[in-house]
């Protein structure tokens, strides 16, 4: 069979823990997209700064207008304020009205660089690389001969990587619009990344103003990544991300998993036993060995924490965070921190799902509406009558959608605070609740919605960095909030 490309992309260094090599096939789209010089204020700073020249000064109008939380544009308002850009009373400085000018005249430069479409899944890779970041790399091998790499010293000698064969030479059509979201959720992951490891560790941005396709046809590639061993529990194994952003994409989980349960895929599961030292029985196909790897999984889980056998979810969660927390106060654990940090908010929203599940029948009591109805919220959270909900904490959950908050009574998954509002109205005429039993320090709900919010500040813009000793103490108070239900589940 003909190789699917002659083009081999390197771009992230070999992982320092030891893993298998994979040649992941890709069709790269040339793209040309607008890129501003000398940029001084973002995305969400210009908007705001543009309302404010208009007129419009109200805080929860401009959340109307940009469709942002009130929050996220009081957050931006008090940016815009500390570099004197506005006013005290919301009005564009002479300052910020040059700014803005200086912004709209600003000329672009048009740079080119490339797309990444999966030659598997046919899905965009939320990446983008400029053609100055492209890094080919040569096959020492001889004619005839599967792929074979000679990196530098440092890094090791040979690599003979497993190749996978593309499920098609031609991509199929595809709507502009998925080039589109790809960039977006590039300059998400690229903000946690930044917020969280730092702007050195993660390198310049690719900050692109408009893409447009320079030609229509794909150039079929193979880019060079790794599998390496999960040390947390959570899988058996994990695909490094091929351009070195994070650590590891969870958006490649999928279609390994399945890739590797083919039946051609047997030599690849045979290195990947050697490499996690869980070896494939030789009566086992692919699919039972996966298999059984989840179930000791689930056994180690069962061990370790008893009361995860009754909730699998909450267990795992709990097992993985503990792992991450271990491993970041050791100092070793700088890829950690987001996903201590999603882990932390998954295993609170795991419990407030299994409360609600655990005391149901309160649906009838939000009415069917589809919008945000803050009254309705305060009302229903004051008659609680929780100690533990303090004023404060009633305003700020009240400004939750309450569609949302019903949703999750009828068994859907919401965010953090969308959860906690209705884990808070299952106490309704339930003597017995846990958090009726808890004293209001323990269920600490204000430290509950700060981990939500630190969360989502990592989901956008604010310019914040995170800490080691901050995620940690987050992590830490999501496992011992968890603890403490534990002898209700």
């Amino acid at each position: 069979m003909a190789a699917f490309a002659k083009r081999h992309l390197l771009l992230r260094k070999k992982p320092a823990q030891h893993g298998v090599a994979l040649l992941w096939p890709v069709h790269a789209y040339r793209v040309q997209y607008a890129e501003a010089q000398g940029k001084t204020l973002n995305l969400f700073q210009r908007a705001v700064l543009g309302l404010a020249r208009a007129g419009c000064r109200e805080p929860l109008e401009m959340s109307t207008l940009l469709g942002l939380h009130q929050q996220m544009v009081l957050l931006i308002l008090a940016q815009c304020n500390s570099h004197a850009w506005i006013d005290s009373q919301g009005r564009p400085t002479e300052n910020g009205l040059a700014l803005l000018d200086e912004e709209e005249d600003r000329s672009v430069d048009l740079k080119a660089g490339v797309l990444f479409r999966d030659a598997l899944s046919g899905a965009f890779w939320p990446r983008i690389v400029s053609m100055d970041g492209l890094s080919e790399i040569e096959s020492a091998a001889q004619a005839g001969e599967l792929p074979m790499f000679r990196l530098n010293r440092a890094e090791g000698g040979e690599i003979r990587p497993h190749v996978f064969a593309a499920h098609q030479d031609l991509p199929a059509p595809f709507d502009t619009r998925d080039i589109q979201q790809a960039y977006r959720a590039y300059r998400l992951d690229y903000f946690n990344a930044r917020q969280l490891y730092g702007r050195a560790e993660v390198g310049a941005e690719v900050r692109a103003q408009g893409i447009e396709l320079m030609h229509e046809q794909a150039e079929p590639m193979y880019v060079l990544t790794w599998v390496t061993p999960d040390q947390t529990g959570e899988r058996s194994w994990r695909v490094c991300d091929p351009l070195a952003l994070r650590q590891q994409v969870p958006w490649l989980d999928d279609t390994f998993d399945s890739l590797l349960s083919q039946p051609r895929q047997q030599r690849l599961a045979r290195r990947l036993a050697t490499m996690i030292g869980k070896p494939q029985a030789e009566q086992q196909n692919v699919k039972e060995w996966m298999q059984q790897l989840e179930q000791e999984l689930d056994l180690e889980l069962l061990t370790e924490h008893p009361w995860a056998g009754r909730e699998k979810l909450i267990g795992r969660y709990f097992r993985v965070l503990s792992w991450r927390t271990r491993v970041m106060e050791q100092a070793f654990g700088r890829h950690e921190l987001e996903s201590a940090l999603t882990d932390a908010q998954k295993l609170c929203e795991a419990v407030c799902q299994w409360i609600v599940r655990r005391y149901p029948g309160k649906t009838d009591l939000i009415p069917n509406v589809g919008y945000r109805d803050r009254a309705l919220n305060e009302r229903l959270l004051e008659a609680t009558e929780l100690p533990a909900l303090t004023p404060e904490l009633i305003r700020r959950l009240a400004s939750q959608d309450t569609k949302k908050v019903r949703d999750v009574l009828r068994g859907r998954s919401e965010s953090l605070k969308a959860m906690l509002f209705a884990a808070l109205v299952t106490t309704m005429d339930e003597p017995e609740h846990p958090f009726r039993h808890l004293a209001p320090e323990a269920l600490a709900f204000d430290r509950l919605i700060k981990l939500a919010d630190l969360r989502n500040e990592a989901t956008h813009a604010s310019g914040k960095e995170f800490h080691m000793t901050e995620v940690v103490q987050a992590a830490k108070f999501a496992l011992q909030w968890t603890s403490q239900l534990k002898e209700w589940m």
